[in-house]
């Protein structure tokens, strides 16, 4: 399958409060793209060597969907069929980071780096999603 080249639009690090689970961080945000837009779940870490986004949960609207590996680059997405797709994504996160960590390609995903630090992480990004409105 060929590669979608998407136009830039890489996480915005600089914006959001990143929380560490072992080498990989995670960070939530509310972004407009296009006619669409809603939360946005990031995870960043370790890949060839790099510290690279890794996963992508964008809980958006109309078409909600996430990314694994260079998310912010190469397609296809996953879409999300659920009404609620926020809690969706933490509740995948919760029960398959791992599988996740290993579908996008992670350096390493041993679990004794992250797992007692995941759950704690996940209340993190609720408490801050829910303050997040849409930017006008």
């Amino acid at each position: 399958m060929e590669k979608q080249r998407f136009p830039t639009n890489a996480a915005d690090r600089s914006s959001t409060q990143e929380t560490p689970v072992g080498p990989y961080r995670l960070s939530v945000e509310h972004r407009e793209v296009s006619e669409d837009g809603g939360l946005t779940i990031h995870v960043f870490g370790p890949k060839d060597g790099n510290d690279e986004e890794l996963l992508r949960f964008d809980c958006f609207r109309k078409t909600p969907h996430y990314h694994l590996g260079l998310s912010h680059r190469d397609a296809p997405h996953i879409e999300i069929d659920d009404a609620d797709p926020f809690n969706w994504s933490l509740s995948l996160l919760a029960s398959s980071f791992e599988t996740l960590l290993q579908d996008a390609g992670a350096d390493s995903t041993e679990r004794n780096a992250w797992e007692i630090e995941l759950a704690p992480a996940l209340e993190v990004l609720r408490r801050e999603a829910a303050t997040l409105t849409p930017e006008k």
